[in-house]
């Protein structure tokens, strides 16, 4: 289980006031936005924009809306006055007309955004007075599930009307606030905390609707604070586990990805309010959904036989049933996690893209690609940095804490540089820049010291981009990342390093140091095509010595750097458990116990590597050290140099 790429993410804030709006600490007294519930006034524009254009994949995706039967100006609406749903929907009193027409309402409500066309607002508003000016009850025992499904619905096209068109009688608004308060609160106003978790998920999304629409901040704060801590199945913790298998996966994958769709719009309707429930519990529901979607994609994932709250359901295998056949909920949160947060998100990346355009779907805020796909980030956006991923061992074990030390490189005053000398080059500059750290080695090699000695329990994250020189210079293309850290001198741990009498540039003067030293090697025409990771020492009083060494990724595509582009690498220490991780893919890591490789030199000096088991008896954990930039003959450009504290997950590690 713990080889499984578990992907837990927290991300850094630009300023620490707009980190504490987004915290989601609640209650707050701030003022709602409007429109905000899933469609920003911005963000409408920006689509009406792409439809005229006539670009892919929003002029196929608006086809798509305009084809469904519920955004026919034919539509007509069927309100009833009593409406029962019973278990799965039998009896149907009505349930499905509320249904439809809450679809109907929201689709008619885009549409008149989208253009402007009165008609379309005028359809919007017959069906929300149709159903204000009828329904007395919502009963029956799936009656919490039909209002937590398509309450959303009739509010996110009510928020759009009353704030875009003029059309809307003031006394047919206050006669919508009236059916939402004392026909749509009193069903779902004590969540279902027994349920499977969908059930509260599908409250908490037309709850946290229902607030920013009335402006009513303890409706809002209600199910804000139910998602983060609740003691039901689908409060976040409760939902998905700390591997981001959810409470529903052993049931179905339909079932499962009602609820993750559901929780997704609540977060953007909250998010859209300066308060961050995407990223309650170290982004629990980005984990959600990569698990999901691997699974669902047809890879195989670990399965913890989960019990819901109260022991109720358990479900004792992950269930095949429904997998493969993906609900229309990937674009929104993509759009969050990739787009805005910069977080890889590889398989709900893979089914947005198969499956777009994202079409209807009867129990979902459909037509996710014509209202999510590529929407602009503002360039006032609370995140500007990431910060540290957590994975495969370190998923349960640890969590990202404070930030220990950062350098965004004014200048060399914490840095110590040692530049191999050579002839026959261009020269060699290692330059901060202010904001980088500008590294040009044409023909030479080069390791660039931190000179903060760290200790373990720590994570080192940076940027780095190897550009293509223009014109060519001999010697310099964009080669291999390479990376020292927690390494020390043998003989003067705390500043021999630094010696550049003996510590030259070049790479073989660094055999002898202990450490971890970990790479990925160059794409393309570049010579060294290594990614792997060593723990050093290599070299013991001037003889080969054995050592750790993960290499099966050698030219291998997938694990190469890609010249041109920023990425993201990052460095862990947590006692035994030592990663290499770039762009927010788990490259190596070694724990106690793991089989690793171990390298050496045979008597005629030819490397030989052999199985064997991590054992720290042989191999001690590395307590303290420094972390180093390492390069040879290439441009490198660092950037946004972090080193965040690792904690234990919870309270009873240690």
């Amino acid at each position: 289980m713990k080889y499984f790429l578990l992907l837990l993410f927290v991300v850094e804030s630009a300023t620490s006031t707009l980190a504490d709006e987004r915290s989601g600490s609640v209650p707050t007294t701030k003022p709602f936005v409007h429109p905000g519930l899933l469609h920003s006034r911005e963000e409408l524009e920006f689509i009406k924009q792409k439809i005229a254009s006539g670009q892919q994949p929003w002029k196929s995706a608006w086809e798509q809306l305009q084809s469904s039967e519920v955004a026919s100006l034919e539509y007509q609406a069927n309100p009833r006055s009593r409406v029962v749903r019973g278990v799965r929907n039998n009896p149907d009193i009505g349930s499905s007309d509320l249904s439809s027409d809450a679809a109907a309402a929201y689709a008619h409500a885009l549409q008149w955004s989208l253009t402007n066309r009165n008609a379309h607002a005028i359809k919007a508003i017959e069906i929300l007075n149709a159903w204000s000016t009828t329904l007395e009850s919502v009963t029956g025992h799936d009656a919490k599930l039909l209002v937590g499904m398509d309450g959303v619905a009739f509010c996110n096209a009510a928020e759009l009307i009353r704030h875009t068109s003029t059309d809307w009688l003031d006394e047919d608004q206050k006669r919508f606030e009236r059916m939402l308060r004392q026909v749509f609160d009193p069903v779902i106003e004590d969540f279902y905390p027994t349920a499977n978790g969908n059930w509260d998920a599908s409250m908490i999304q037309t709850m946290i609707a229902m607030g920013i629409f009335l402006d009513d901040r303890v409706l809002f704060d209600r199910a804000a604070n139910y998602y983060r801590h609740g003691e039901g199945n689908g409060a976040i913790e409760n939902y998905f586990n700390e591997f981001g298998e959810c409470q529903e996966s052993g049931r179905d994958q339909a079932h499962v990805q009602m609820g993750i769709g559901f929780l997704a719009c609540a977060c953007e309707m909250a998010w859209k309010q300066g308060v961050d429930l995407y990223g309650a519990a170290d982004n629990r529901l980005a984990l959600g959904f990569e698990y999901t979607a691997q699974y669902n994609l047809g890879e195989e994932v670990p399965y913890q036989r989960y019990r819901s709250v109260e022991g109720r359901y358990d479900y004792p295998t992950l269930s095949r049933m429904g997998r493969g056949r993906f609900r229309p909920i990937y674009e929104r949160i993509v759009h969050h996690y990739h787009n805005r947060m910069g977080l890889e998100m590889p398989y709900s990346r893979k089914v947005a893209d198969q499956e777009r355009p994202e079409g209807w779907h009867g129990q979902h805020m459909s037509w996710g690609t014509l209202m999510s796909y590529g929407l602009p980030i503002p360039a006032n956006s609370v995140v500007t940095r990431k910060m540290p991923v957590v994975l495969g061992h370190g998923a349960g074990m640890f969590k990202v804490g404070a930030l220990l030390a950062q350098d965004d490189f004014e200048n060399l005053d914490n840095w110590v540089v040692q530049i191999q000398q050579r002839s026959g080059f261009a020269p060699a500059k290692v330059v901060a820049r202010g904001q980088s750290l500008d590294c040009l080695l044409p023909g030479r090699g080069c390791t660039v010291w931190f000179k903060q000695k760290l200790p373990t329990r720590v994570t080192i994250t940076y940027e780095v981009l190897c550009p293509t020189p223009e014109p060519a210079i001999e010697g310099l293309q964009p080669r291999d990342i390479n990376n020292f850290w927690m390494a020390t001198d043998p003989v003067d741990r705390d500043q021999g390093l630094f010696d550049s009498n003996r510590y030259t540039g070049k790479f073989s003067t660094y055999d002898k140091i202990h450490g971890y030293y970990a790479s990925t090697g160059g794409g393309g025409v570049i010579a060294n095509l290594t990614t792997r990771m060593r723990r050093y020492p290599r070299e013991v009083d001037g003889k080969p010595a054995e050592h750790l060494a993960l290499n099966d990724k050698d030219e291998k595509p997938g694990y190469l750097i890609t010249p041109d582009k920023v990425m993201t690498v990052q460095l862990v220490a947590y006692d035994d458990v030592i990663q290499y991780i770039v762009d927010g893919k788990l490259i190596y890591q070694i724990a106690s116990g793991d089989r690793v490789q171990v390298e050496g030199r045979d008597s005629e000096n030819k490397t030989v590597t052999r199985e064997a088991i991590y054992d720290l008896d042989r191999f001690p954990v590395y307590r303290d050290g420094y972390f180093g930039f390492r390069m040879v003959g290439t441009h490198h450009i660092y950037t946004n140099f972090r080193v965040h504290a690792l904690e234990p997950a919870s309270a009873s590690l240690n």
